[in-house]
């Protein structure tokens, strides 16, 4: 009998110990079958760490153990849903998540922390760096007026402005700051670069509007909140340009809790095991009115807009006009064109309208580098211009003007006279590098610009074709130039 009750003990435990084992032993067992059970991706933008090759120098730093069982780990093939046991213990237990930025506020808002600081100004860049970039956008206006065309800028609010009840409330304070939106606006305005600042209108449609505006579980406006900002975008461009161009108009409205497009893009980054309540959110389908205009818009911005192009409204209104994702990629990215292999000078002669379109979160690198990046690239072939722009250029550079006291003091200079050497030597290394037509075209201009004569006479055409003086010199330029070429 004892014998028999030591047998039945022993038997016991090795089952014990070989399902313990079996069980410690089935991720790697289900990963080297490729999957015996289906495990889903991770949600969200997630890439698995990549193998490492060994090396002596790699093994005795530890480096080479960390990244190889960073591989093996995340390769598993139930690794996403570790993954998610981990991230649901933390949300259910104590309200936090996982995810990068993303905090969750009353009723689960899930909120991208960027935007509570932007909310209460803590983002702030300060009031120089703010008016350096507004001079440079307010150049980028002037230089577009030069070729008759225009710019404008949006701003949107960001979630926290919007739900300010909503934030979590260790991250509520009862200091606020200047904020980015509200001096980017003023210094605009000051400036007169045409801005729509859409925060108020936002907030005055919190309580009336029939449809939700921002989703719970989303970091962008809602689909419905998007096509009203499209909307209302398009008639302030006809009202300020007094154009006729293509409006959406809402024919039909899905209502359904199966979210869609943008409005879950945080809740996909939760990676949670088990499904959260959604909202019911709408989901407009558009048609678009007839117009008398065409009016080819490039916009530059951030991931607000978008929805606006995904959707086709801005192909459809703006006459498949372009936009440039941070300055830096050509949507939709399916495309994969950068803007720095673009030809400038060329797109932006294809273009009427530039919108600068930005959320209060993104506005510490706005314009995302816009003015940088066009504002030589379409310097008028005008002497005067060139000067001006390399004058503006180190009017807002501190590091040129400190530059320029030092060689002052070297060459027992005054500062105006070191000054106006360095911009002389910059308008003529610009020129020398011109090609021929180029400069050709700067000395036309020039010779139009020292006959009075002649330039009384461009300046009653100017007035004729409801154009500038100095886009009509420029038209006048270009005419005399093909004729000599022939």
């Amino acid at each position: 009998m004892y014998l028999c009750c030591c047998f039945k003990n022993k038997m016991i435990k090795k089952i014990i110990f070989y399902t313990i084992l079996l069980l410690l032993s089935f991720p790697i067992i289900d990963t080297i079958f490729d999957g015996i059970i289906p495990s889903d991706k991770l949600g969200g933008d997630y890439s698995k760490a990549q193998d490492v090759s060994f090396s002596t120098d790699s093994f005795f730093t530890g480096t080479y153990q960390q990244q190889k069982t960073s591989f093996l780990n995340e390769n598993l093939n139930l690794y996403p849903d570790f993954v998610r046991i981990r991230n649901q213990y933390l949300f259910s237990a104590f309200g936090e998540t996982k995810a990068v930025h993303t905090v969750v506020g009353k009723d689960n808002y899930m909120f991208d922390v960027s935007y509570i600081s932007a909310y209460y100004g803590n983002d702030f860049i300060g009031e120089q760096a703010i008016k350096t970039k507004v001079a440079q956008i307010k150049y980028l206006k002037e230089l577009l007026n030069y070729y008759d065309k225009n710019l404008i800028v949006c701003f949107l609010p960001g979630k926290a402005s919007f739900y300010p009840e909503k934030i979590p409330d260790k991250y509520k304070q009862k200091e606020f700051h200047t904020t980015n939106i509200d001096y980017f606006t003023q210094e605009l305005n000051k400036k007169g670069v045409t801005t729509l600042n859409l925060k108020q209108y936002f907030l005055n449609a919190k309580d009336t509007s029939q449809y939700s505006l921002y989703p719970k579980y989303g970091i962008h406006l809602s689909s419905y909140a998007t096509v009203l900002t499209a909307d209302t975008l398009i008639k302030f461009i006809e009202d300020t340009l007094n154009v006729d161009i293509p409006n959406p108009v809402i024919t039909k409205m899905e209502t359904t809790d199966s979210l869609k497009f943008y409005d879950a893009d945080i809740y996909e980054t939760l990676n949670l095991l088990l499904p959260l309540k959604m909202d019911t959110m709408a989901y407009p389908t558009i048609e678009y009115t007839q117009s008398k205009d065409k009016l080819k818009v490039l916009t530059i911005g951030d991931s607000f807009y978008k929805y606006i192009f995904d959707s086709g409204i801005h192909t459809n209104c703006f006459n498949n006009g372009s936009f440039w994702f941070y300055s830096k990629k050509v949507w939709p990215l399916s495309t994969n064109i950068e803007v720095k292999d673009l030809d400038i000078r060329k797109q932006i002669a294809e273009t009427d309208l530039v919108i600068l379109y930005a959320t209060e979160a993104t506005l510490y690198s706005f314009p995302y580098g816009a003015s940088s990046i066009i504002n030589e690239k379409i310097l008028p072939l005008d002497e005067v211009w060139i000067k001006k722009y390399y004058t503006e250029m180190l009017n807002s550079n501190t590091d040129w003007q400190k530059s320029i006291s030092e060689k002052a003091k070297a060459n027992n200079l005054d500062y105006d006279i070191q000054k106006q050497r360095d911009i002389d030597y910059m308008v003529n290394e610009y020129i020398n590098n011109l090609d021929d037509d180029s400069k050709n075209l700067i000395e036309i201009i020039k010779r139009i610009r020292n006959n009075d004569e002649w330039l009384q006479v461009i300046k009653q055409k100017a007035i004729n074709n409801n154009t500038n003086l100095d886009n009509m010199i420029y038209l006048d330029a270009m005419y005399i130039l093909n004729q000599e070429k022939k």
